[in-house]
């Protein structure tokens, strides 16, 4: 499934380059490899990584997919990350 990833240094751009500054984006990713290739990703573009435990979960929030309950059931861990888009 590595080859079918959304999120590589090409679509962050495009995903950056449609945002405002101030806006912001939120990834979720049961697999250990890929939230490490995520967090690598951003780190040479323009954001700031929020603490989760930071936001305002009445202005945020996120509901989990279908997806995510199996990863739950099967015992891997959801690694969140939200990226705010400098100003």
């Amino acid at each position: 499934h590595k080859k079918r990833r959304l999120l590589t240094a090409e679509f962050a751009s495009l995903l950056l380059a449609s945002l405002v500054p101030g806006g912001y984006i939120w990834i979720a990713t049961d697999w250990v490899d890929y939230a490490g290739q995520i967090a690598e990703i951003f780190l040479s573009f323009p954001v700031t990584s929020v603490p989760l435990e930071n936001l305002d979960r009445d202005t945020f929030e996120r509901f989990p997919g279908k997806y995510e309950e199996k990863a739950g059931s099967a015992g891997r861990e959801v690694h969140e990350f939200f990226y705010r888009k400098n100003r």
